[in-house]
């Protein structure tokens, strides 16, 4: 537990350095620009940057650690010196200028140090003085939205700090694509975005730190940054008012036990990476509407790109977000202007999709599993208006989120209606938000109104929920300004904590997938640690592989099964060979046992994936290598030995001489 946690504040001051420390370093802010404000900025910029970089030095087979470091330095050093030309200087940039002067003038480095020191202490106590007023202001409810984000935090992070394995199959895949990115190979199991390998084997690259630790925290270390995107969101439209705040993070909460999407953010999913920059991209765009500065559109724009290079479900969500911010757009631009921003959105999409049309170029087809579903999706339509139902059109009809969310959308409708400008101006710009969630939740009913499913119902959830609670929190606004609002705000968000309390059919978190027990991913670190690179092979079920690339070797335990069983020569030619056995195979609960095994041949199966994912077919291939375990064993006694071993799981130990290695075949007759 204490590894698990140091690892993960590694791993957050990683990313803090990376994705925000350094890229806040060579960017000029405005006054009015707080931190919240920096902090996704630069995040933006960061992820953009090395997303991009990677493709192209992939592109041109150059990507290894040198050639990153190489670039990454020019691309600082050339923003930095463009930064001269601006009339505003970076403290860090001041910092910087003020130490190279300094190194120059000897005599005037500790003076440098007092100063720099001092700078720093003064900032902090700027920096606490008007923190602490604002949470004198209103203790309440910042302590609220902190005690919120840890909630959050809490419940996101659990699963990453107490288990080792994923609770998910796509990080193994992800896995798998981030350790062959290094070797500049793309695109190994078809055409798919890699902007989310890329950010992981970015870090791995340069740090040469195993992107298993990475892929274990980054998902949890998202989903907390989608939390705080809502916080953003509303602080902005809103800063002086917290309630609007407090009610949408703490709607967010209990969506937690109201959908069955959190498990998904305990993992590192490359959708739910991309949908973070979703809320970000509409507010932007809300921003330039309405303040009609480039710099917002183009960080919009940026986020746009960046889901499309991370994730196409994330861009599609945020594509339908930008079709009703268009619409909306008419009241702020000309004809002429919204033309010339949808050819900006169109470049900025062929730019996206470039490194994908690429791949297909070069003969490469689309990830199989991706483009099998979509091509189902819209070859399957049956649904019509002669089948309607309120139970089959809501959905989940026991969860409140999606029934309060219509209910004062109309109401919110009505105010609109009968109170024209004045209303339009109080809310503003809250009725973008619901139009937008409006327009998913169509989306996410797509196939009952008649039109294809592009995307499963729960994806969509994940976008929606964001959405609806922003629509929901917005309820507030519409409290007119007097003695007891304040009362009224509170009585409003006690009544939705009471009714969605009331119909939360349970308040046990949902679990993930097991695909391999915490002592499979205990022994691999272990054997990586214990023994030389690139020297040990590891025999085990088809998880392992992922995690011993780069490292060391792996064999599909099926392969060695069917090998034995047809007596073909196996040999490994390393010197060191790990054998992983089940005892008590994951999905079962029975110990395994060799009593009704007579050989070692395995039933023909449409897929050799069948054997790890189906319960009774894993317990068959652990049972036979088992069978074949007892038979080396009473051949030869003092060959395997124990390495690891658990009441469900055990590993056996093989040293041999890698230029004269054993033939496992000939072990056991």
């Amino acid at each position: 537990m204490i590894v698990s946690w140091l690892m993960l504040l590694k791993i957050v001051f990683l990313l803090f350095l990376f994705l925000f420390a350094i890229p806040l370093s060579v960017q000029v802010w405005q006054e009015k620009q707080d931190w919240k404000d920096r902090l996704l900025i630069s995040i933006i910029h960061a992820h953009l940057f090395i997303i991009l970089i990677v493709h192209m030095l992939v592109a041109v087979h150059l990507y290894e650690t040198l050639s990153l470091i190489i670039t990454s330095v020019i691309a600082y050093v050339v923003i930095l010196r463009r930064k001269k030309k601006k009339e505003i200087i970076s403290p860090s940039k001041k910092a910087l200028l003020s130490f190279m002067h300094a190194t120059d003038q000897k005599e005037f480095l500790i003076r440098w140090g007092k100063d720099t020191l001092s700078h720093i202490v003064t900032k902090l106590k700027v920096w606490w003085s008007r923190t602490f007023n604002k949470i004198s202001r209103q203790p309440f409810s910042v302590l609220f939205i902190l005690l919120l984000f840890f909630m959050s935090a809490a419940i996101r992070f659990y699963h990453s700090v107490t288990h080792y394995y994923f609770p998910s199959s796509d990080p193994y895949v992800h896995l798998k694509w981030v350790k062959l990115l290094r070797a500049n190979q793309i695109y190994v199991d078809g055409v798919y975005p890699f902007g989310f390998e890329a950010i992981i084997s970015s870090l791995h690259t340069i740090l040469n730190i195993d992107p298993y630790y990475i892929l274990r925290f980054l998902g949890p270390i998202s989903g907390v940054f989608l939390v705080f995107t809502i916080y953003y969101v509303i602080r902005k439209h809103r800063p002086q008012d917290y309630s609007i705040a407090v009610f949408a993070l703490l709607i967010y909460f209990i969506s937690t036990f109201q959908f069955g999407f959190i498990w998904r953010q305990y993992s590192s999913l490359s959708m739910e990476y991309g949908i973070t920059f979703i809320l970000p991209a509409i507010y932007f765009f809300i921003e330039y509407m309405k303040e009609k500065r480039n710099q917002s559109l183009v960080i919009s724009l940026e986020c746009f790109l960046l889901t499309i290079l991370i994730h196409p479900y994330a861009a599609i969500c945020l594509f339908i977000s930008y079709v009703v911010l268009f619409f909306f757009s008419f009241k702020h631009f000309s004809l002429l202007h919204i033309l010339k921003l949808v050819g900006v959105f169109a470049i900025t999409g062929i730019i996206g999709i470039l490194p994908l049309v690429t791949g297909l170029l070069s003969g490469i087809g689309f990830h199989g599993e991706s483009f099998d579903f979509v091509q189902s999706s819209l070859s399957s339509n049956v649904s019509s208006i002669r089948n309607f139902t309120l139970d089959g059109f809501f959905g989940r009809t026991e969860y409140v989120h999606i029934m309060t969310f219509l209910l004062i959308s109309f109401l919110i409708l009505l105010v609109l209606l009968f109170f024209g400008k004045k209303a339009w101006s109080a809310i503003y710009p809250f009725q973008m938000y619901i139009a937008i969630s409006i327009a998913l939740f169509l989306f996410y009913k797509s196939e009952w109104i008649g039109l294809p499913s592009l995307m499963l119902p729960y994806r969509i959830e994940v976008t929606l929920v964001l959405l609806t609670s922003i629509s929901i929190s917005s309820i507030l606004v519409l409290i007119p300004r007097m003695k007891f609002t304040k009362i009224v705000s509170g009585i409003v968000i006690l009544g939705y904590v009471f009714v969605a309390y009331q119909t939360i059919p349970s308040y046990t978190l949902p679990k993930g997938n097991q695909l391999q027990y915490d002592e499979s991913v205990e022994a691999y670190l272990k054997i990586k640690n214990d023994f030389s690179l690139q020297e040990w092979t590891i025999v085990s079920s088809v998880e392992e592989y992922p995690l011993a690339i780069d490292y060391g070797w792996h064999y599909n335990l099926t392969d060695f099964i069917i090998n034995l069983s047809k007596g073909e020569e196996l040999k490994f030619p390393t010197k060191d060979v790990f054998l992983f056995v089940e005892k008590i195979p994951v999905g079962t609960t029975d110990e395994i046992t060799s009593k009704n095994v007579t050989d070692l041949s395995l039933p023909a199966r449409g897929e050799i994936l069948d054997f790890y994912r189906i319960p009774e077919y894993r317990k068959m291939l652990h049972e036979k290598t088992w069978f074949w375990i007892e038979g080396v064993q009473e051949k030869h006694p003092n060959l395997l030995k124990i390495y690891l071993d658990t009441p469900r799981f055990t590993v056996y130990h093989i040293e041999q001489d890698p230029l004269n290695p054993y033939d496992v075949s000939k072990l056991w007759k």
